[in-house]
């Protein structure tokens, strides 16, 4: 689970079993204490019945044209969004 720490400039990233912290994700875009929106996309994986995981080191697209996952946030302050 994806949650937008807006006060802390990051995002926390918590289980989805009991909601424990897994880790932080902190980036230039998320400064200024302005993200107000998250999104993500995962390709659909059928042959498993775990949820997909969001590896926000990857680009979007590899040199083949297969896609990634991804995760976008809104910054108002600069009118951006981040992928």
């Amino acid at each position: 689970i994806y949650v937008v720490d807006t006060g802390n400039c990051r995002i926390k990233v918590l289980s989805g079993e009991d909601l424990s912290l897994v880790r932080h994700i902190e980036n230039p875009c998320l400064t200024g204490r302005s993200c107000t929106g998250i999104a993500c996309w995962s390709p659909s994986t059928p042959a498993t019945s775990s949820p997909a995981i969001i590896d926000v080191d990857k680009p979007a697209k590899t040199e083949s044209g297969l896609q990634h996952s991804w995760l976008a946030v809104v910054n108002w302050r600069t009118k951006t969004i981040t992928r």
